[in-house]
């Protein structure tokens, strides 16, 4: 059995990181999976028609990238590339959110869900320490040819 190298002190800071992550998505996934009625009623959110299909598919969604945030967190210097998607997807749901509640005036609620994603992008960024952006570019590199 071969032993895992100890993890740098930035992999060690993400895999925190997306743990938290993991945890906040799947934690909003359950409920929005078994009781959608119930978390949209306690959080002031708009109900969508024609029914709960798409916040229940939201939340096996949510329930699923808990576990792969879970995943990456054993070894986040693997997981690199993946943690730059992480980071785009967190500044398009901000301009989302934001977009949504400024522009079409929905509830305000959404405002919390971009704080809470700009927390998480600050964290993650954080978390990458100096010469993150270049270890993701780095990641997502093709592998060289063998000649």
């Amino acid at each position: 059995m071969t032993q895992a190298l100890p993890l740098s002190r930035y992999d060690q800071r993400q895999r925190k990181i997306l743990r938290i992550g993991a945890v906040y998505d799947a934690g909003f996934g359950v409920p929005l999976l078994f009781v959608p009625a119930v978390l949209t009623t306690a959080m002031s959110l708009p109900f969508p028609n024609p029914g709960d299909i798409w916040l229940r598919l939201d939340g096996i969604f949510l329930i699923i990238l808990g576990l792969i945030y879970w995943i990456m967190s054993e070894d986040p210097a693997r997981y690199l590339g993946i943690l730059g998607v992480i980071l785009i997807g967190k500044i398009g749901s901000i301009v989302f959110y934001l977009y949504y509640v400024l522009a079409l005036h929905e509830t305000k609620t959404f405002i919390l869900f971009a704080a809470l994603d700009g927390v998480m992008f600050g964290l993650h960024y954080w978390a990458l320490g100096p010469g993150g952006i270049g270890r993701i570019r780095d990641a997502v590199r093709p592998a060289p040819v063998a000649r």
